[in-house]
């Protein structure tokens, strides 16, 4: 094995393994990717009005973030995404914020959103208001 004890590097088409502290693991991410995958659509651009359809990095990232730990309580309680310009991180993030005040059923949620100003935290807040209007069963 290359790369140290117990790794095995990844290969063309396929995940990287951790031999020796691989464990099964409870994640919500699916269900959270199927909330955005139902619910939550486009709302700018030829794609307008149509259901999003989740990269397989942005699938990824709902996998490991909505890991539940031994405990049972979330494995994660905040998470920093940095992508380049263009790659849907204000979409995901309005799905996610969608997710955790409607989909999850927790009573009371509240989700935050932050950037480095005022106007670029609206962005997440914009976006999740415009899939809420454009989705027939999120808007009633």
């Amino acid at each position: 094995m290359a790369g140290g004890k117990g790794f095995e590097p990844l290969n063309a088409g396929t995940k990287t393994r951790c031999l020796t502290t691989w464990r099964p693991r409870t994640t919500l991410g699916e269900d959270v990717a199927d909330f955005i995958q139902t619910f939550c659509r486009h709302i700018k651009g030829e794609q307008r009005g149509q259901l999003i359809t989740l990269e397989p990095w942005q699938l990824k990232l709902l996998v490991d973030l909505f890991e539940i730990g031994e405990d049972g309580a979330w494995r994660y309680r905040e998470a920093l995404v940095g992508t380049p310009r263009k790659n849907g991180k204000s979409t995901l993030g309005a799905g996610v914020a969608l997710y955790a005040l409607v989909g999850a059923g927790e009573p009371g949620a509240e989700v935050y959103s932050c950037a480095g100003d005022k106007e670029q935290a609206k962005i997440v807040f914009g976006d999740a208001r415009s899939m809420v209007e454009l989705d027939p069963e999120l808007s009633q």
